[in-house]
């Protein structure tokens, strides 16, 4: 299970980066997401912590999506 991904000197990355996939208390529930098949948020009773099931990079052209 993937929690955090970092790195640093590495492509077009000089400086430390980090990919975290830990989930946070959502700030408001809206209905409308329930179509989509509920929160987005696992939670992991056993060692008492909230992950994201998915995560997106996007960004401009030539930005380095594409090295990580």
């Amino acid at each position: 299970m993937l929690v955090e991904f970092s790195l640093q000197n590495f492509l077009s990355f000089k400086g430390p980066v980090t990919l975290s996939l830990v989930g946070s208390n959502p700030v408001k529930e809206h209905e409308e997401n329930e179509g989509y098949g509920g929160s987005n948020i696992f939670y992991d009773p056993t060692n008492n912590f909230k992950l994201l099931k998915s995560a997106v990079i996007y960004g401009a052209n030539g930005s380095g999506k594409r090295n990580l």
